[in-house]
């Protein structure tokens, strides 16, 4: 929306519009919504436990004779965030099967427009911070984004080093640089360009 649209009036009045012109009043809750937001939040606990353990290992607080114990916990527990993901993925699926009991083809589309949306806008604004950071002009550096592929943990190859995603842009954004970043970091790093 970029300013385009007054979304105010939206606000006001608790609706959702998404990118096919689907409005949704926001002020209640579905039973599908609430099956959904139980399963990511069992998802972020046991994603975060997973990493907090990844954590100890690489550094080296998990004594050598519980290494193997805590190994197969982070394993359990990555199949687990994993097995949640494919299953709240599968429910947005259900919903374009014409054989499912609450089969909608409007939901079906605003799911998927709004995906397709957020992708073009997070690729527009990526290749905006590039051709800042790079003092080049409407060059397109952004060639195929999916909609799970750039997580602040992903790993990339700088210079044929393995970095993570996040360490990479906190080692090359100098807030001195006045190029329109913010780094707000509170525990998962998130980058703001403006």
């Amino acid at each position: 929306l970029e300013g385009n649209l007054n979304t105010g009036l939206f606000i006001k009045h608790g609706v959702s519009v998404t990118p096919n012109g689907q409005c949704w009043d926001k002020g209640e809750d579905g039973f599908i919504p609430m099956i959904l937001n139980g399963l990511y939040e069992e998802r972020s606990a046991s994603k975060k436990e997973m990493l907090r353990l990844k954590q100890q290992i690489e550094n080296k607080e998990i004594p050598d004779d519980q290494l193997s114990e805590v190994k197969n916990e982070i394993s359990r527990l990555d199949t687990l965030q994993k097995a949640m993901k494919i299953l709240m993925n599968s429910e947005y699926g259900a919903m374009a099967n014409v054989y499912f009991r609450y089969f909608s083809l409007e939901i079906a589309e605003a799911i998927t427009s709004s995906g397709q949306l957020a992708i073009q806008w997070a690729g527009k604004h990526l290749n905006n911070f590039i051709n800042r950071y790079a003092g080049t002009t409407d060059k397109e550096y952004v060639f195929y984004m999916d909609t799970d592929s750039v997580v602040g943990d992903s790993e990339i190859y700088v210079n044929n080093k393995k970095v993570r995603i996040d360490e990479y842009y906190k080692s090359i954004l100098n807030p001195a640089n006045n190029r329109g970043v913010k780094i707000v970091d509170n525990g998962d790093t998130t980058i703001s360009v403006n």
